[in-house]
């Protein structure tokens, strides 16, 4: 062996060696340019890396667009992207490139002729979306949403109408769904009584305290206070949306899992 080629194998195990990489980029403080540095060091490191680095990508600068450098990594990368959360619109004209997307945060206001964009995430089973209240019913949610196991709706609406949520009649695998207030409870009273999803487990209201009849102590969460009797229902007033999200896209607790722990005691099993 030369001496060249001893210098460039690896004197540590690969487990190890991958191991000690993956804590590095975690140390970067998410800043893209530097925790790319690191796929330079070999081909080995390149492909353990690039699946972990955009495993979880977040965009979140609603005044910003992405630099060059950003947008021409995330053409070339978006492939391994699963969980992704975008604000900005300058971003939407480039969601066909994350075809693998599982779990998508759009916090753009869409309508209904606006919804085919969303056409391109064909194994989405987590969305979190911005809607306007004239949304009708259409085929198109039918395609959009049928392998969706959680949907968290957000609306600037004071009220929505029934017409918004009924279609979900036709999402046989929804387990979740979250409604952001100022949401009116009747429709959400509505929903349950019509027991419009069959595999529906939870639905969680978010909003703000003045929304609580009776505002329980931190960390202001669970059912008193609200007109619904249903086993599935659960409120939630404090969500720091961003940090929430990223903690479950990582395997960690997050508002949904929350809920199912808070239901799962009101029924005495755990």
């Amino acid at each position: 062996m030369s001496a060249s080629d001893h210098v460039h194998q690896p004197r540590l195990p690969p487990e190890l060696e991958q191991d000690i990489f993956l804590l590095a980029i975690e140390q970067t403080n998410k800043n893209l340019s530097d925790t790319l540095n690191f796929i330079l060091v070999a081909k080995r490191v390149h492909d353990w890396l690039i699946p972990k680095i955009f495993n979880i990508v977040i965009f979140n600068d609603n005044e910003a667009s992405p630099t060059p450098f950003q947008l021409s990594t995330f053409q070339r990368y978006a492939k391994h992207v699963q969980h992704l959360f975008l604000e900005p619109h300058t971003l939407v004209q480039h969601l066909s490139l994350f075809v693998n997307v599982t779990n998508l945060v759009l916090w753009r206001e869409f309508d209904a002729s606006q919804l085919e964009v969303l056409l391109t995430f064909n194994h989405l089973t987590r969305l979190s979306i911005a809607i306007s209240n004239n949304i009708t019913p259409s085929p198109i949610y039918f395609t959009l949403f049928s392998k969706l196991t959680h949907l968290d709706l957000i609306s600037s609406c004071k009220s929505w109408s029934p017409a918004i949520i009924s279609p979900l009649i036709n999402f046989p695998l929804l387990t979740h769904l979250c409604i952001l207030t100022g949401s009116n409870i009747e429709v959400i009273k509505l929903f349950l009584d019509q027991n419009w999803c069959s595999n529906l487990r939870v639905v969680v209201l978010w909003g703000s305290a003045e929304m609580v009849p009776v505002v329980p102590p931190p960390p202001w969460m669970g059912r008193d206070g609200f007109p619904v009797e249903d086993e599935r229902f659960f409120y939630v007033l404090c969500r720091e949306t961003i940090r929430d999200w990223e903690s479950g896209a990582k395997g960690g607790d997050d508002m949904w899992k929350v809920a199912d722990r808070y239901l799962a005691s009101c029924k005495g099993s755990i």
